[in-house]
């Protein structure tokens, strides 16, 4: 089982002349067979879905709950496979020294969905690997298009999107003023 163990030794030789030694030593042993665990993020707002355009610098975070003794190794489908990923500096953070890791590419590289993942080998030599730790990014570089756009009455106009445009919802009663957006009603 995991702990920590004691572990004494005695030597009793004798040289090549007949002179006799006998020492003991100890050393503690520390026994870690848990496999970290591992929290990928990326730094796309939650509300966009992980959901990037083409012209976005994608930033993945690894956050090990341990220490690895070498850089992770991250896999992007259809962008890299197995590149090292670098340390981040986590002085004056609550994060272990070697314990978050990060990796920077352009979305550009992205062709319409992609598949994020880390493999890594923690300062025991316990590998971690879980392809279902993972992220998927997806590209849209489509402009929204008006669905609906009316006047429900003398102040209030409601317009309707084939997608997000101000949070994560298509359609979306909120306040605008008139520097958040043009119109133009022709009658």
């Amino acid at each position: 089982p995991d702990g920590n163990y004691i572990l004494n030794a005695v030597v009793s030789t004798t040289d090549v002349v007949g002179n006799p030694i006998s020492q003991s030593n100890s050393i503690t042993l520390k026994v870690d067979t848990q496999v970290a665990t591992v929290t990928l993020s990326v730094n796309i707002p939650s509300y966009k879905n992980n959901t990037a355009k083409k012209s976005d610098l994608i930033w993945v975070l690894a956050e090990f709950s341990k220490v690895m003794i070498s850089s992770p190794k991250i896999s992007i489908t259809g962008v890299v496979s197995n590149i090292s990923m670098i340390k981040m500096d986590t002085t004056g953070s609550p994060f272990l020294p070697g314990s978050v890791w990060e990796y920077k590419f352009d979305a550009s590289s992205i062709s319409s969905t992609t598949n994020i993942s880390v493999v890594a080998t923690d300062t025991s030599g316990n590998y971690y690997s879980n392809p279902n730790d993972s992220i998927t990014l997806k590209i849209d570089d489509t402009a929204p298009t008006v669905k609906s756009f009316e006047m429900i009455d003398n102040n209030t106009l409601s317009i309707q999107f084939s997608e997000a445009v101000f949070s994560n919802l298509s359609i979306q009663t909120t306040s605008l003023v008139n520097t958040d957006f043009n119109a133009t009603i022709n009658s």
